[in-house]
């Protein structure tokens, strides 16, 4: 939908008439139309009041922080090299004699210089004296302040610690008394007094217009900025993703926009360059980064937020019924993946809070870890389940197409990626619901469901881990893929995943035995390698697979880590230990962990008193599973 016209209640001429400057702009197309078309508007204004001879009034620029006042104002007058106009910062002032010293600090070398030796030398040869003090300084400051230029800008003013009215009386001097131009620059929202300020302004303050953060013309500056590499690059051809993320934020803030950049730069310049081919997958990335990154550097959102985004709890209401912090963020951001809850997730909870909390993370695991989320593979142009996902945008020779790739696909490739194979399947579902295909939804999913039985059967359905690890995941009742989420899930579609999921456990429990057996060997060989696939986000850290262990085998191998004094030993059996909690509490581990306690000591036992303490030692504090429950004992 195109937006609407934007209406303006303005008057460049700058009447007399006390009149505020308003822009009020409804929503653009494009983000960089709506930042650049106010502030040109804002701009004439300014330029407008400074063509004025003794104006009588002061103009006011209002604008929240980092909405970027100084640099336009410096733009738009070029006070920096333009000695017609003085520039003055407030930030700090907080007494006449600290306005006076900042209407002096800001005065150009030269010009100070000039005026401090021409006026010091004719008092000097009037009174005779050499050293007049503070007399002479206030008399040279004078002379400084009367001949500043006929336009100043007084930027800071909420950081301006003076109470207003001797801040106001102060300014007054220069407006009504010496007919200069005087530019006020504020973010009035955050002045000390702000309801002071407003009713004591009117005789001082004439007109005042609003700035607009204008990110699309700075954020080519802000990325210019950044070193070479693959963030800069990125940026440089995805400005309006960048822009999109911090228009959806409604942040008006530029140095939040500066620093996520930054950052979120220097994270693509670690990723390597074979994920960085994955171009969908590193949009969404970024995409989910900068959300949460100005949420973050914005208040909107606080550290623990970031570090619970899989818990169904942050995104739901709040004690007093209201959207939860995360969910008003996830909201304005629609094609941010804030929530982390599901294994589909771009940018896992730990990994966010790594880089968004900690603000640190290693090279090595940041790549390990996204290429683990099995989103970063490099694929072809258009695949089918995309375009599968958007049938309803195609035309009809396309369309025609994808419906026969669609019967191909599922029922006679044997090579599936399961996914896929669920997207194309809710395509086939959708399809036929319309009623112009041949097949009702329930002769269609019937032979979903069996073609699904025979793929499964004939093991042409298989998993390399759980469900946690799977790269789909469901979240309010749709299903999430890559940058596909679908519409809520139907009963048909649910019946589909139900299967897969069905098969991909069957899958999965039958690999196990042999999986345990190639982990044992590897707690032997390599403990560091070992607990890679115990921790919080490898497969294993949420399913039970210790039971599968040769307790025999896995004892020996403990025992001679005690012996060699091993001390990463017990790092390890307390992270097997600590996976173990109120919804993991697997009694089939708990039975392994008493056969190998049972074990290691008999071993121990075979040999000397100083293995025996050591291993009882170890047992005592480094062995912390709990005992299997007991059955109770069946009535007579």
């Amino acid at each position: 939908m195109r937006a609407q016209p934007v209406h303006r209640d303005f008057k460049l001429g700058l009447q007399p008439e006390h009149a505020n400057l308003l822009v009020t702009v409804f929503p653009f197309e494009s983000p960089e139309t709506y930042f650049m078309s106010i502030n040109t508007l804002v701009s004439e204004a300014i330029n407008a009041y400074l063509a004025r001879k003794a104006p009588g009034f002061a103009l006011l620029l209002d604008a929240p922080w980092g909405a970027g006042k100084t640099h336009f104002i410096k733009s738009v007058t070029k006070c920096d090299t333009n000695h017609r106009v003085h520039y003055v910062t407030l930030n700090g002032v907080d007494a006449p004699t600290a306005f006076r010293r900042a209407l002096m600090a800001s005065m150009p070398a030269s010009k100070l210089a000039k005026s401090t030796g021409t006026l010091g030398k004719a008092l000097s040869d009037l009174t005779g004296i050499g050293d007049l003090g503070s007399f002479a300084q206030n008399a040279i400051e004078d002379h400084a302040i009367a001949n500043l230029p006929d336009a100043i800008i007084f930027d800071d003013l909420e950081r301006c610690t003076m109470e207003a009215p001797v801040l106001l009386g102060l300014l007054n001097e220069f407006v009504e008394h010496q007919d200069k131009n005087i530019i006020l620059i504020a973010n009035i929202a955050e002045y000390p007094d702000k309801d002071l300020f407003l009713s004591r302004q009117e005789k001082v303050v004439g007109r005042t217009v609003r700035l607009t953060p204008e990110a699309g013309a700075v954020l080519g500056v802000f990325i210019d900025a950044l070193p070479d590499g693959a963030g800069k690059d990125w940026m440089t051809e995805n400005k309006d993703v960048v822009l999109q993320v911090f228009h959806d934020s409604e942040s008006h803030n530029l140095r939040i926009l500066r620093q996520v950049v930054h950052d979120c730069a220097a994270v693509l310049d670690q990723i390597d360059d074979d994920l960085m081919k994955a171009k969908h997958a590193v949009k969404r990335f970024v995409v989910t980064y900068l959300a949460l990154a100005i949420a973050l550097i914005g208040h909107k959102i606080s550290a623990e937020d970031v570090s619970t985004r899989a818990s169904d709890d942050h995104f739901g209401l709040t004690n007093d019924e209201k959207p939860s912090r995360l969910s008003r963020v996830s909201k304005k951001h629609q094609k941010a993946e804030c929530f982390a809850g599901n294994s589909a997730n771009i940018l896992p909870e730990f990994l966010g809070e790594l880089l968004l909390v900690n603000g640190f993370i290693e090279r090595e695991q940041l790549n390990r870890t996204l290429r683990e989320t099995g989103q970063f593979e490099r694929e072809e142009h258009d695949p089918l389940w995309r375009r599968a996902g958007r049938w309803w945008s195609l035309s009809h020779a396309d369309l025609t197409e994808l419906i026969s790739e669609i019967e191909t696909y599922i029922f006679e490739t044997n090579e599936v990626d399961v996914t896929h194979f669920i997207i194309v399947a809710n395509t086939k579902i959708e399809l036929v619901g319309t009623g112009k295909l041949k097949d009702t939804p329930a002769t269609a999913l019937k032979a979903i469901l069996d073609r699904i039985d025979h793929l499964h059967r004939h093991g042409l359905i298989t998993s390399d881990g759980p469900k946690e690890r799977r790269p789909w995941g469901t979240v309010g009742g749709r299903l999430f893929y890559k940058d596909y989420n679908s519409a809520s899930i139907s009963d048909e579609f649910g019946e589909i995943i139900t299967a897969i999921e069905a098969a991909l456990d069957s899958s999965f429990e039958a690999r196990l035995p042999s999986v345990a057996t190639k982990l044992c060997d590897l707690f032997k060989e390599d403990l560091s390698e070992f607990l890679l696939y115990f921790n919080s986000y490898e497969a294993y850290a949420a399913t039970p697979i210790l039971h599968h262990f040769d307790a025999q085998a896995f004892s020996k191998h403990l025992l001679d880590h005690i012996r060699a004094a091993r001390n990463d030993v017990g790092a390890v059996t307390v992270t097997l230990s600590e996976r173990h909690n109120a919804t993991q509490n697997w009694e089939t581990e708990k039975l392994w962990a008493g056969q190998v306690k049972v074990a290691i000591e008999a071993e121990a036992a075979k040999l000397d008193c100083v293995t025996q303490a050591m291993v009882q030692h170890f047992l005592q504090y480094l062995w912390r599973f709990d005992p299997p429950q007991k059955k109770a004992a069946a009535k007579p």
